[in-house]
């Protein structure tokens, strides 16, 4: 049986919702006081996308018209491309990148990108013009690279950044990121002028530096974070994000309207950075949620706090409400993790889901 991707988009009505905040000295915490969820009689699309082979989407982004972008890994020689960029199946695991229209009743494009070896997206965000802005893993040695800022793989893993234009046929500009050691981006965002911020993890002390607030790798794997200019061709700031243990890999990214950008992730870090002033300084269990605040030029951490309990968390979803409020969602094991009463659940079992409202003082 073909294993296919299953794109499914349903109406979703949220009724007899109520949400309100409990303010602490730095930290609100979201409330949700009855919340029912209910399906509408009207689905409005679901379909399958595919080939022979096993497909996976595994990540999706609109546009401002609602049209929809969807990545994902394919091992299928026959997948369907329409307008594409690379119309053949490489090796391995290629990617494949669809655009589709609004009311879903139409691919706008569809290609593979990829090398000889494997490549995962983990990734994506689309500007104001259309342009789609992907990054992943690759371990291909070909890996396609145009207007490149490195076109030679460094590790055994690479990060890939590509930016595909709004037609689908062409890549603005694409090029591998990373050091001598195992490289991942993980996070992608986009500012109102075409800049891309990059965040994810390496093991390579050689990571590229530009401008760093953090140029020295500190742990087993530190995260990163990269600013590339609107062309790709240059890095407008790097930096390592971390402390002498290890970071985890997932990140999220977020840019204010100042420009100024967010990221969240997970540390095992006792040193991590931290700004005096923050919801909480100091390391609570094994691993902590971090949550961090930029500025534009990466010149220096604007904001930064941990966040958990006497055991583990992670951030992997970011939302940035203003310039000094966002809402970070994560797992945590701890039965200790900060809430505030009346939380909407107060129970917890061996790994819950949290969602957390930072006021951020700079």
């Amino acid at each position: 049986m073909n294993r296919l991707a299953i794109i499914l988009i349903l109406f979703i009505i949220i009724s007899s919702s109520q949400v309100t905040t409990v303010n602490t000295e730095q930290a609100n915490i979201l409330q949700i006081e009855e919340t029912q969820f209910e399906l509408s009689e009207t689905v409005l699309g679901a379909g399958y996308i595919g080939g022979s082979g096993p497909d996976m989407a595994w990540c999706v982004c609109s546009d401002d018209s609602g049209d929809f972008y969807i990545v994902g890994m394919t091992s299928s020689t026959d997948f369907p491309t329409v307008n594409p960029a690379y119309a053949s199946f490489n090796s391995g695991i290629d990617m494949f990148v669809m655009k589709i229209n609004n009311a879903g009743t139409q691919v706008i494009y569809s290609t593979y990108i990829g090398g000889d070896g494997d490549d995962r997206p983990e990734s994506c965000a689309v500007d104001t013009s259309g342009n789609l802005y992907v990054t992943g893993l690759t371990d291909s040695t070909n890996f396609p690279t145009i207007n490149a800022l490195d076109s030679t793989p460094n590790g055994d893993y690479d990060a890939f950044v590509f930016k595909l234009n709004a037609a689908g046929n062409a890549l603005v500009y694409s090029t591998y990121l990373g050091g001598s050691n195992d490289d991942e981006g993980t996070s992608i965002a986009v500012d109102a002028v075409g800049n891309a911020y990059v965040g994810g993890v390496t093991q390579s002390a050689s990571f590229p530096m530009m401008n760093a607030t953090d140029g020295i790798f500190s742990g087993g794997s530190d995260c990163f974070l990269t600013k590339l200019n609107s062309t790709g061709t240059g890095i407008l700031f790097s930096t390592f994000i971390g402390g002498s243990n290890s970071e985890a890999s997932e990140t999220s990214l977020s840019v204010g309207t100042a420009g100024d950008v967010f990221i969240a992730g997970g540390t095992a870090s006792s040193d991590f950075p931290t700004t005096g002033g923050s919801y909480d300084t100091t390391l609570s269990g094994y691993s902590d949620a971090y949550v961090m605040k930029i500025s534009t030029t990466g010149a220096g951490i604007k904001y930064s706090t941990l966040l958990g309990g006497s055991d583990s968390e992670n951030a992997y979803a970011m939302s940035v409400v203003n310039e000094d409020t966002l809402i970070v969602a994560g797992v945590t094991h701890s039965s200790d993790f900060p809430l505030e009463s009346p939380a909407y659940d107060t129970s917890s079992g061996e790994g819950d889901g949290f969602i957390t409202k930072l006021d951020i003082v700079t």
